[in-house]
């Protein structure tokens, strides 16, 4: 039987990756020209408005992969669960390029204009249902699911192995990284009154856009050990 120990997501991926990514993102903040940081940080097209669809790439790839080892589940309710949520890294990576929009500019259709409040191709900026909604459901996933259940394992010294469906379903030890820089980065936007009075004027950004990034870094490791967990089972 296959336990959290027997696969293996690159180290350097799943815990260098993410630290690396949070150092590159506040190297930009203290030393870039405020101007020409907010452009990275802040600006549709910049390093993380364009790094959070990229990143669902092998995340998409790795949920695809996992299609023809389905069958080594062992409920097909997983097999819905890991469907969709592959459809989600594909829906929340074209969300965040407006379907191609900002990548190709095209002109946003008359209908989308109309229904949209900033204009654009795509549903999250047309329905709470398509933005908030679901936004506030992955940041429930990330902390219980990424930080509160890897930690009550940890405290319980409890393994699951392969025919349990907890093995299959709840994240792993290697998303725990990713999950806790996507649940603390927000903090200073939650708390805007408290860190108004502590960061400096330049510090108050979209801490929003950084988690996102963040949550699809969480997914793709979420994805690769889930391949990975079903490439190495012989069930």
């Amino acid at each position: 039987m296959l336990t959290a120990t027997t696969y293996r997501v690159p180290r350097w991926v799943w815990l260098w990756g993410p630290f690396a990514l949070l150092l590159l993102i506040i190297a930009i903040i203290i030393f870039c020209p405020d101007a020409q940081m907010r452009l990275l940080i802040n600006k549709e097209g910049g390093l993380v408005e364009l790094g959070t669809p990229l990143l669902y790439v092998p995340a998409v790839i790795a949920g695809l992969f996992c299609i023809k080892h389905l069958k080594k589940l062992p409920a097909k309710w997983l097999m819905v669960w890991v469907m969709l949520v592959t459809l989600a890294g594909i829906y929340i990576a074209g969300e965040e390029v407006s379907w191609g929009q900002q990548i190709f500019y095209w002109q946003t259709p008359e209908y989308m204009q109309e229904i949209n409040d900033q204009g654009e191709t795509n549903l999250h900026n047309t329905s709470s249902w398509f933005d908030q909604k679901p936004r506030i459901l992955l940041e429930l996933w990330t902390l219980i699911g990424g930080i509160l259940f890897p930690l009550y394992l940890k405290i319980r010294k409890t393994r699951y192995f392969d025919d349990n469906w907890r093995y299959w379903f709840w994240p792993g030890a290697v998303c725990v990284p990713s999950a806790f820089i996507a649940i603390v980065v927000k903090l200073p936007e939650r708390y805007r009154d408290f860190f108004r009075g502590v960061l400096p004027y330049h510090l108050h950004i979209r801490y929003s856009e950084i988690q996102e990034l963040f949550f699809a870094y969480f997914i793709m490791v979420y994805l690769l050990a889930m391949y990975q967990k079903l490439a190495a089972s012989n069930r």
